[in-house]
């Protein structure tokens, strides 16, 4: 198999899963809470069969709680997108879900505190008439 034929068998088996996720997350009968804890539970313990122990020693305290800040994040992220499931249906949360990279944008500057280049773009984008573009000439 070549390098390339294997990304595209990576890339759609990962679209397949990230698809199924919703659907399975319906199907399950628990509610939002226990689903997260045992889907953190059983990548937790992958993660430390599959992970060699020297990776975690060099790590820094400060790398550490960012980490732990990122899986509190996900975790998050994680409640609300089954609970959404169990309140509404799987397309609507993953509707909802394909917004994840629009709100990134929107908070990244915020978090990095850094001017955003693409802040003038979201501008643009929110009031099109104030930043010049004009319908009539497209």
């Amino acid at each position: 198999m070549t390098d390339k034929l294997r990304a595209y068998f990576y890339l759609h088996f990962c679209v397949l899963i990230w698809g199924f996720t919703a659907i399975l997350g319906k199907l399950i009968s628990l509610q939002a809470v226990p689903l997260v804890w045992w889907r953190v539970s059983l990548c937790c313990a992958t993660l430390i069969v599959f992970i060699p122990r020297k990776q975690f020693r060099g790590i820094s305290r400060k790398l550490y709680l960012q980490m732990f800040g990122i899986g509190v994040i996900v975790g998050i992220h994680w409640l609300c997108f089954y609970g959404a499931i169990k309140l509404s249906n799987a397309s609507v949360a993953v509707a909802t879900m394909a917004t994840t990279s629009f709100f990134s944008a929107l908070v990244e500057p915020l978090l990095t505190r850094q001017k955003s280049e693409g802040l003038r773009t979201r501008a643009r984008f929110a009031h099109p008439a104030r930043h010049g573009f004009d319908r009539r000439k497209y």
